[in-house]
């Protein structure tokens, strides 16, 4: 009984429960695992409930259960009263019948084996009066095949696809008399057979292709077909046919490995293959049945891929081995694109899609393909390409003329990543390593700006000055690069990269699109960092000169100045960095770019401002008040200039706040001449409030 069907036995439980009455039911029920999944979902105390609940429902079911059958519980031991009699009874007739079975049983197992042990007798003479008859026709081929050859010309094509035949029907007898003694017997009259037969064929084959004979070299190919010699054929034409013509032609080429004596070269086999091989290709893939229904396709012949194919292979090994060596890469690149060429022009003589096949999975092409030293060949690209890159960058970044690039370096680094992919470098069977070569460039370039950064940085620590180990200049023009490569790494992978790795097969070209946009993030975060570095740098140059503030209150007091009606000369040199920056690279720099660093340097140098106009204004408000408190002491006596003034005029304090304001208002004006968007620039405003709310209220 399964664990629903006792389950059902149950009585029916509340749907509050935390558990299924049927967990109990199962061969597997533990106590252990029952609490901790109930506790995921409820408290121990709603566990103990629910099971006191559940308990109570069991309980009054075994007792509604006990007396609804409680009259046959009572009377069981009264109804099997009598029952070992009727046992008794029924005991020896069961067991005659068992003993009645039991021999059945034995005669049928006795006649099945008597009846199976006759009919394996019946296979095994069928079997024998198989071997016998094959043996007789054996005999009769033989002597049928010797009479022919005996009586008959067998130079004639009809006659030799006769005894072809015949000898297709020996080879079949000759199998199923495998290990019998007249096989033995015949062997030697049948392997002289095989030689007569097979030079009667090679003559006419080699008589067929000489004369261009349809009729002859069809009858002679189907005999090579019936005997299962197709591989004999091919193997003929190739010795015969394929390997005179190829050597005449590598005599003629006179050991000329130059590009144009290469290309000669293969053009000249691609010619061989219509002009001497048609005919049989056409006859072995039927198309001659369109001018004969006589010359029906013949089945198992491929001599494109069997026998000129090897035959290149071979010829090329053995006479122009020099084609494969990788000393110069320019070279190298040129013969193994000849090479591939060729091999494309060799697969559209093929004929077929399955002959395509079998020309790609063949050995001579896996070896062919071995000898070219493509690991060789990229080493020696990637040391020129690496260190090309690695030499512009070991140098000083100097002002570029290429493109849309400020310095060398960069120009050289596109310079690179385009080469990498050139059509004069450039190879499918390598389109993973250049595309790494391509990353790792990137990556080698990102590395380089950060510890130029990285050096600068330290420089400037431990120098103390405001000056840079790198010039602003060099920073601009690292940074207006690092977003013209973004913009054209991202073009070339469109326009180019794409295009070329997406014939070599690879599909999947948003994965290393992906690969790439990290790349790119990091230029763009080096570019972050570039403009911090330039921030710093004109922030640095600007805020030595707003220690001059804190020298204001040193020009009026006590000196009986005019109240100041134009801002102080420091002021024009706070931004004047600023303003010869975005004089010099507006034209360099994009917009936002500019923008961004001319904001934030002003909102440092605003911020940097209100603290030092803060504090000055807090210690002349301070001085004032203890001027005044001193004044109060001194009732009735003269203070000197410090507190006798005539209400018309200002105090010192007063022309201090007057000189804060002024300067405060021109370092405005001139944020405001930058072009950028003042409500961008943090604390400006307050700054402006602070020294308009100090502003004195009485004018001279």
């Amino acid at each position: 009984m399964d664990t629903s069907a006792k389950a059902s036995l149950l009585p029916i439980a509340p749907s509050s429960l935390c558990f299924d009455k049927k967990e109990f039911m199962k061969q597997d029920f533990s106590v252990d695992k029952f609490v901790a999944d109930c506790r995921r979902r409820v408290q121990l105390e709603a566990i103990r409930q629910d099971l006191e609940v559940y308990f109570k429902l069991l309980k009054n079911a075994m007792i509604e259960l006990i007396n609804k059958d409680y009259a046959d519980f009572v009377n069981l031991s009264a109804n099997l009263v009598g029952m070992d009699k009727a046992i008794a009874q029924l005991r020896k007739p069961l067991l005659t019948m068992k003993e009645n079975m039991s021999s059945v049983s034995q005669v049928m197992e006795e006649k099945i084996t008597s009846v199976e042990r006759l009919l394996q007798d019946q296979r095994e003479c069928k079997l024998q009066r198989d071997k016998l008859s094959h043996m007789i026709k054996l005999l009769k081929s033989v002597e049928k095949i010797e009479q022919i050859q005996s009586s008959e010309d067998t130079n004639s094509g009809l006659v030799l696809e006769r005894i072809a035949g015949e000898f297709n029907e020996l080879q079949h007898h000759a199998g199923s008399c495998s290990g019998l003694p007249v096989l033995n017997q015949v062997r030697p009259r049948i392997q002289e057979i095989t030689a007569t037969l097979q030079q009667r064929l090679e003559q006419l084959l080699v008589q067929g292709v000489q004369t261009s004979d349809v009729a002859l070299l069809h009858r002679c190919l189907n005999s090579y077909a019936l005997i299962g010699k197709t591989k004999n054929a091919e193997k003929l034409v190739q010795i015969n046919l394929v390997r005179p013509y190829l050597q005449q032609i590598l005599q003629e080429q006179q050991g000329d490995l130059s590009v144009d004596g290469i290309e000669s070269f293969f053009d000249k086999i691609i010619d061989f293959i219509p002009n001497y091989c048609r005919l049989l290709c056409d006859i072995t893939t039927g198309r001659m049945a369109k001018v004969d229904e006589r010359y029906r396709g013949i089945v198992g012949y491929d001599f494109i891929v069997n026998s000129v194919w090897p035959e290149v292979v071979l010829i090329i090994e053995k006479g122009m081995d020099g084609i494969f060596s990788p000393g110069y890469p320019d070279v190298f690149h040129s013969r193994y694109t000849l090479s591939m060429r060729f091999i494309a022009n060799m697969e559209t003589q093929c004929g077929s899609q399955a002959s395509v096949q079998r020309f790609r999975q063949s050995e001579n092409f896996a070896r062919f393909h071995s000898h070219w030293s493509l690991p060789v060949y990229f080493q020696m690209r990637f040391q020129e390409i690496g260190g090309k890159l690695e030499q512009a960058l070991m140098e000083e970044p100097v002002k570029s003329y290429e493109g849309p690039f400020k310095l060398t370096c960069s120009a050289t680094l596109m310079s690179c990543i385009a080469m990498c992919w050139q059509e004069n470098v450039f190879l499918p069977p390598l389109v993973h390593r250049f595309w790494k070569v391509t990353l790792q460039c990137l990556s080698r370039y990102c590395s380089w700006i950060q510890d130029l950064v990285d050096s600068s940085t330290d420089t400037e620590k431990k120098s103390g000055s405001e000056q840079t180990s790198l010039p602003i200049s060099t920073l601009v023009g690292l940074s207006c690069d690092l977003s013209s490569l973004v913009s054209e790494l991202n073009s070339v992978f469109e326009n180019k990269i794409q295009g070329i790795i997406s014939k070599t097969g690879f599909k999947e070209t948003s994965q290393l699109k992906t690969s790439l946009n990290v790349g790119l993030g990091k230029l763009e975060d080096m570019r972050v960092k570039i403009l911090d570095s330039v921030t710093n740098h004109l922030i640095n140059q600007s805020s030595v000169h707003l220690k001059y503030a804190q020298d204001v209150p040193r020009l009026f007091r006590r000196t009986n100045r005019e109240a100041p009606v134009k801002s102080s000369t420091y002021v024009s040199n706070i931004l004047k960095p600023l303003v010869n920056f975005y004089e010099k690279y507006k034209l360099s720099m994009t917009t936002d770019a500019m923008t961004s660093i001319l904001t934030a340097c002003a909102s440092n140098l605003s911020e940097k401002y209100l603290g030092v106009v803060s504090d000055v204004l807090a210690a002349v408000k301070k001085m004032e008040e203890s001027l005044m408190r001193l004044q109060k002491m001194r009732v009735g006596k003269s203070s000197g200039n410090l507190s006798s003034m005539d209400n018309k005029k200002l105090s010192d304090d007063d022309k201090i706040r007057l000189q804060l304001y002024l300067d405060v208002a021109a370092f405005h004006g001139q944020i405001t001449k930058l072009n950028i968007d003042m409500a961008q620039v943090a604390k400006v405003a307050e700054l402006l409030a602070l020294v308009e709310d100090a502003k004195p209220e009485r004018m001279d």
